[in-house]
């Protein structure tokens, strides 16, 4: 990194400290007023320019706008014309220089592979070339995030933080940030950069800046509109979960994923170590979310209902064996499967059996995303309060019941506590096992023939 003497400790450099320290290591700040000589500011005590010596820097920045006068100074005491740049000169390069953007994702595991396909579509349309792209996620939500983003070519940084604006000469240097729950939002752009390295991307940012300031006036995931806003946008268009940050249908996402996930050969022996064989089993995934362990969840089936699958598979189906798998680690939840696998995975190794089971059966979650990417095959998900028609992929088989009204994103807690004050909401609870059985069955006979 070159050596930096900042000359003119003003307006301009305020402005541009942020970007210039990151950009130079800087060796003192110089100011012709006297009122400021001797004063501390960022660590550094101003000088006289007269203090300093040529070859003490490999460059001068000079940064009041009108500086003409001190470009003249600088060059009759004998510092060299080549080393002297003047705060247009440097706003131009940085302008030429690669740019930087950041990504906050919210949620879970499903919620980040979505997610990553967005990125994946924002690459292969606007072309990110040789950008510094970091990701940020819930410090809780790291694990998952690791496992989805950990092999993103053009990833720089993987944060457990949540990425605070105030202003963009406090914040860490971006010249764009997002966040994205769902679909994307705009929390900031450089639009001069923008113009000079990406102006396809600055006319998709402009875009989505304006939708999201038309329908989000307090802010992304702040606003009181926000969770009733959404359901509206869901009924308003003809998108699913998985594909709504294609808001405007200009990228014909559907449910085409661009990504792989790749499964290393390690893992692929995992089967065998389990004593299962491709095709032979169904898995049941009967936890969700890990931040939900402690919470209610609107989404949850009762352990006896999934005991009373469990125990109708394995009686009409001795040849298939029922695995239970998920993230959930206390034995309270472990049901009467043939083998029990529910919080003894890795990711990896989750992947395995996504990949091989005859049938998946699962809530709409991170889990039914996976297998649907690894082109796996059938998933029975079991639909409550949230819309099956939101979530569904096209192999899947979706059960809901007409018991009760959808309750999805009529209010923050929806997915925690039943709008309807229900302990155990109806919508679920009016599942029964032996009709998603006859599904089950319907589709093994179907594929039999």
């Amino acid at each position: 990194m070159k050596k930096a003497l900042i000359f003119g400790v003003g307006r301009n450099y305020e402005a541009y400290k942020k970007s210039i320290f990151s950009s130079y290591e800087i060796i003192g700040l110089a100011d012709n007023s006297h009122s400021k000589q001797g004063t501390i500011v960022d660590n550094y005590t101003i000088s006289d320019i007269n203090d300093f010596s040529d070859d003490e820097m490999d460059v001068i920045l000079v940064t009041p706008t009108d500086g003409k006068e001190m470009i003249e100074q600088l060059v009759n005491m004998g510092f060299e014309t080549e080393k002297i740049i003047d705060v247009q000169n440097y706003y131009d390069s940085s302008l030429t220089s690669k740019i930087r953007i950041s990504f906050m994702f919210y949620g879970g595991m499903g919620d980040f592979l979505i997610g990553k396909n967005w990125l994946y579509y924002l690459d292969k349309i606007y072309n990110f070339r040789d950008a510094h792209i970091d990701i940020f996620v819930d410090e809780k939500a790291l694990y998952d995030a690791k496992n989805v983003f950990g092999d993103f070519e053009k990833l720089a940084c993987l944060y457990g933080t949540e990425l605070r604006y105030n202003a963009f000469h406090e914040d860490s240097g971006y010249d764009l940030s997002f966040k994205f729950c769902i679909f994307p939002y705009v929390e900031y752009f450089f639009g001069d950069k923008l113009v000079k390295s990406n102006k396809a991307l600055l006319d998709y940012v402009l875009k989505l800046q304006k939708f999201g300031f038309d329908n989000y006036p307090y802010g992304f995931c702040h606003s009181p509109y926000y969770y009733k806003t959404i359901r509206k946008l869901f009924e308003i268009f003809n998108r699913k979960y998985h594909n709504f940050f294609d808001v405007f249908g200009d990228f014909e996402v559907g449910d085409k994923f661009l990504y792989e996930l790749p499964i290393p050969e390690k893992a692929a022996s995992y089967l065998e170590k389990c004593d299962l064989e491709p095709g032979k089993y169904i898995t049941l995934n009967t936890g969700l979310n890990l931040g939900y362990i402690n919470l209610g969840n609107t989404r949850a089936w009762a352990h006896h209902s999934w005991n009373e699958l469990a125990q109708l598979l394995r009686n009409n189906f001795p040849e298939i064996k029922v695995v239970q798998i998920g993230l959930n680690m206390t034995k309270n939840d472990d049901i009467e499967a043939d083998l029990n696998l529910n919080g003894k995975t890795d990711f990896e190794e989750m992947k395995v059996l996504l990949q091989n089971a005859l049938v998946h059966v699962d809530y709409d979650g991170g889990l039914v995303h996976v297998r649907h990417i690894l082109h796996g095959g059938c998933s029975v998900v079991l639909f409550g309060p949230s819309y099956k028609e939101w979530h569904s992929y096209s192999e899947n088989i979706s059960i809901q019941t007409d018991a009760c009204d959808c309750c999805e994103w009529t209010d923050g807690r929806w997915l925690v506590e039943c709008p309807k004050g229900q302990s155990y909401p109806k919508c679920m609870k009016s599942i029964r096992p032996y009709d998603v059985f006859l599904k089950i069955r319907e589709y093994i006979e179907c594929r039999n023939m």
